[in-house]
């Protein structure tokens, strides 16, 4: 994707996200959201706050309507949950992001 504004001209490659990764969105900064998949409750966390994590680990579930959505870790870095435990969540709501490691 190519923009041009009159402040100049910007070139963005866009790729989809991972198969399997839930909805994530990526910062500038290297780190990555994990949003809800879906509108729900955040029925429990499967890594602590601040555990290291690798790209494709389970980190956190989703349940509607008696379905769990295991939600997985888009990179590899630190977790911080945005969500306690328990909470209902809407869809596309920030649930935790992954800091790259140092």
């Amino acid at each position: 994707v190519v923009i041009t504004n009159h402040t100049g001209c910007y070139t963005f490659r866009t790729q989809p996200p991972p198969r399997g990764f839930g909805d994530i969105r990526f910062s500038a900064d290297g780190s990555s959201a994990i949003l809800s998949p879906m509108p729900g409750k955040l029925t429990k966390y499967l890594v602590e706050e601040g555990a290291t994590v690798e790209a494709g680990a389970p980190v956190l579930v989703v349940e509607a309507m008696k379905m769990e959505h295991v939600v997985k870790a888009p990179s590899a870095g630190t977790v911080a949950f945005s969500v306690r435990e328990g909470s209902m969540c809407g869809a596309d709501e920030q649930l935790a992001a992954i800091k790259p490691a140092a």
